[in-house]
């Protein structure tokens, strides 16, 4: 039996913000980067202020509310 390999794709954030300054910091073309922290951080504030929870609370019910708000 061939071993088992296992990928540790966790990342290194105790909090949503955290997590999301991770996951950015793979992006490289500077351009993306500031796209898509824009809008992460535009959901973090909306999950907050929005509906009361964390970045990592949300549901599905959230997220699709969420496509349902406007964009600045």
């Amino acid at each position: 039996m061939a071993p088992v390999v296992t990928i540790d794709a966790s990342l290194d954030a105790s909090n949503g913000y955290e997590a999301v300054h991770a996951w950015l910091s793979l992006h490289e073309v500077p351009t993306m980067q500031h796209a898509y922290r824009r809008e992460a951080e535009r959901l973090i504030l909306w999950a907050i202020s929005g509906r009361g929870r964390a970045l990592s609370s949300l549901t599905t019910e959230a997220a699709i509310a969420y496509g349902a708000f406007p964009a600045p």
